[in-house]
């Protein structure tokens, strides 16, 4: 099932996980650069759960063609970026670095063992709205807290957060939205002033994040979890689901940008552009390229005429 206002909403995701890891306005001013770096961009991994969530099959045969599908995808592109990340030292650290790579997820592919994981839970769960609810708090509240403890008070691996603990409760809040349909529930006028409050205390909660944490968030200790996140990104999702769309772009943007963005931002360096707002466009511009590649080869024949 295809909705075209999602496919907008996973494009100006992609843009922002982009932005994440490009940093456009590092140069700019430091409220900015934080703002949206460390602010407003943050949405854009819980949508993408929220998403995932929503889409979960019941059906036992198309989660295990989801997971082989995700594991196949995963595996092809962890080998891509091994070469950029594995530490070469010793044979034994080249071992460790790999294999810690595949199990976790090198850069920006921590997203998909943590999508798969949150996937199998709430599929075994099934059904059990209240636990499933349950558990979403938990997770996000065990993650909320390691986050802050790590900005604030002492420093925790990234990957103490950026795990089920990060994505199980949104893949939880795309799954209950489907099975629950509140879109059908709210008008769109209280669904837009929910929306408006949510992110009043959003960007009150990047302020304060920015008075008090400047220092201690950094490009490689990013600020991923905020408390208001777990209402935001399901109104954010709400919003655009119930937009009436048709098509008008290439449905594969958000998903090529994604998988290749990180790529484009490591050969660039590699001659010497570095991250901030001409990387921005310059990546932005080589998924496009490569979206529309990649959609012409499959759209040719598979044979040339004789």
């Amino acid at each position: 099932m295809r909705i075209y206002s999602l496919d907008l909403l996973k494009i100006i995701l992609a843009i922002l996980v982009v932005a994440i890891h490009t940093h456009p306005l590092i140069n700019v001013e430091n409220k900015l650069y934080f703002f949206l770096d460390h602010g407003i961009a943050r949405v854009a991994v819980p949508i993408f759960f929220i998403i995932t969530g929503y889409f979960l099959s019941d059906s036992k045969e198309k989660i295990k063609r989801w997971l082989f599908t995700t594991c196949v995808i995963y595996l092809g592109l962890s080998v891509l970026y091994l070469p950029f990340f594995v530490n070469t030292e010793s044979i034994i650290n080249i071992i460790k670095s790999s294999i810690r790579g595949f199990l976790m997820g090198n850069a920006h592919l921590w997203f998909f063992p943590a999508m798969m994981e949150a996937g199998i839970i709430v599929f075994l769960l099934r059904g059990r709205i209240k636990l499933l609810l349950f558990l979403s708090v938990i997770s996000f509240a065990m993650g909320c807290y390691l986050q802050y403890r790590s900005l604030y008070i002492s420093s925790l691996s990234i990957a103490s957060y950026r795990s089920v603990l990060f994505s199980l409760p949104f893949v939880i809040m795309g799954y209950l939205i489907r099975n629950v349909r509140p879109q059908e529930k709210l008008s769109r006028r209280i669904l837009l002033l929910m929306l408006i409050i949510s992110c009043l205390i959003f960007f009150a909660e990047i302020y304060l994040n920015y008075v008090i944490g400047y220092d201690a968030i950094t490009p490689l200790n990013g600020h991923d979890i905020y408390l208001s996140l777990i209402i935001l990104c399901p109104l954010i999702f709400l919003f655009f689901l119930r937009l009436k769309l048709t098509p008008q772009v290439n449905d594969k943007y958000s998903q090529y940008t994604y998988f290749f963005h990180m790529f484009f931002i490591l050969m660039l360096e590699s001659i010497g552009v570095d991250r901030g707002f001409v990387c921005f466009l310059l990546v932005i511009a080589s998924c496009i390229i490569t979206s529309e590649a990649i959609y012409l080869i499959k759209k040719a024949p598979s044979k040339l005429p004789t």
